[in-house]
């Protein structure tokens, strides 16, 4: 059994069919935790978004994960909304005896 050295790959570079572009981000080096990528429609604008989730860290009962979100045509980096933000004002709760 091969052990992991949890390495660091510092510069991730994501194409699209009208760009390319590199980014400062990071993500650890093992193959079963290469980033992964989608593409949707997320804000059912019309046009694709490029999901990307990368991997910053992971072993026994952690697995540490980071989502960027960019514009297809352009490849610029789209803000997301705080998810704690939405989850607070989207869900209700209440306890009973």
């Amino acid at each position: 059994m091969k052990h992991w050295e949890t390495e660091i790959r510092s510069r991730i570079s994501v194409s699209a069919s009208y760009a390319s572009k590199s980014f400062p981000w990071s993500n650890v080096t093992n193959p079963a935790y290469y980033p992964v990528i989608e593409v949707a429609d997320l804000n059912e604008d019309g046009d694709n978004e490029i999901i990307v989730v990368l991997t910053k860290g992971y072993g026994t009962g952690v697995h540490a994960q980071e989502i960027h979100i960019l514009s297809e045509n352009d490849l610029k980096e789209l803000m997301i909304a705080d998810p704690s933000y939405y989850i607070d004002k989207n869900s209700h709760s209440s306890i009973q005896s």
